[in-house]
């Protein structure tokens, strides 16, 4: 509770309309109809009451999009998390990025790179 209570103080500026807060803590959805809370619970209500949200439950499993940051291998301990592993992982990731030379310039290259250079226009 204390993750999401840091998000929705962190990203406020955006969250002024109705959202959809999808968590694979599935008690979250009682949690916040539970009425007479006290404590630390009671001051996360509080700061959360003034935010128009639906919670949703989906299990971790199928949170997907999240598992690349939260579900990495750990190179230290060893750990591997094996269900993340299937049959559609890339054979080979290739990095195509601007290689700096001596004497060139990095401004010059972004601006004739073909991907960066109208980001660069726009802003």
């Amino acid at each position: 509770m204390l993750a999401v209570v840091t998000f929705i103080q962190h990203f406020m500026p955006y969250l002024q309309d109705e959202f959809v807060l999808r968590t694979d803590h599935g008690s979250l959805q009682w949690l916040q109809s539970f009425k007479d809370a006290d404590g630390q619970w009671a001051r996360w209500q509080h700061k959360l009451q003034r935010f128009r949200f639906k919670v949703t439950h989906r299990p971790g499993k199928r949170h997907g999009n999240a598992d690349s940051l939260s579900r990495t291998t750990c190179k230290q301990c060893g750990r591997e998390d094996e269900g993340l592993l299937n049959d559609e992982q890339p054979d080979s990731c290739e990095y195509t990025g601007i290689q700096f030379t001596d004497g060139d310039s990095g401004k010059e290259q972004q601006h004739n790179d073909p991907d960066i250079a109208p980001l660069l226009v726009a802003k």
